[in-house]
């Protein structure tokens, strides 16, 4: 529900009323193409301490070492949301199965 109307939306006013209320602020929507595209070059570390790289084959896997050649990703600012990771030593994008497997792709596919 929202608040009564006497309250008003302010939120400083309402605190100071005691009254527990809730309403909805509109979001403007904001434009982020100036994102788009945007290239990072990181490794990318796991809870677990590991570092993910794709090997030639395509291979998901992780490393313990920092410097491994295969660890260094290029992430890609594709749209609002979405980036593109890739191997920057083979070339191979992240890619998930339908079953959930991490597998490298020679070609980026959004879906």
């Amino acid at each position: 529900g929202g608040c009564p109307p006497a309250l008003g939306h302010d939120p400083l006013h309402v605190l100071a009323q005691g009254t527990n209320c809730s309403w909805t602020l509109e979001r403007h929507t904001r434009s982020y193409n100036h994102l788009e595209g945007d290239v990072r070059l990181r490794r990318l570390y796991s809870a677990n301490k590991f570092f993910l790289c794709i090997d030639k084959m395509g291979k998901v896997d992780g490393t313990r070492r920092k410097n491994y050649a295969d660890s260094l990703m290029e992430i890609r600012s594709v749209s609002v949301g979405v980036v593109a990771i890739k191997s920057v030593s083979t070339g191979l994008y992240l890619a998930m199965s339908k079953k959930g497997t991490l597998f490298g792709s020679v070609r980026y596919n959004p879906s």
